[in-house]
């Protein structure tokens, strides 16, 4: 299972010289991690998006070369 601490330090991270700020971190017992981030003039899909891939790209570390990606370790970010 994926720590809410980790996620939560992920976000902080990411947030580090930004206008937004975080409202909550989920994560469910089967991994499904949900972000709540707020900004004083709206939220940003592309933002949303860059953050999502941020955190995945953290919690994934891409296969070793010469490894194959079953995807098994897929995680499901909102």
């Amino acid at each position: 299972m994926i720590e809410k601490s980790i996620v939560k330090g992920l976000v902080e991270e990411w947030l580090e010289g930004r206008d937004y700020f975080l409202v909550d971190v989920s994560v469910s017992a089967d991994d499904r991690i949900v972000v709540e981030i707020d900004h004083a003039e709206g939220v940003w899909i592309e933002d949303c998006v860059e953050l999502s891939r941020f955190i995945e790209s953290r919690l994934d570390p891409a296969p070793d070369a010469g490894q194959q990606d079953s995807g098994a370790g897929a995680r499901q970010l909102i």
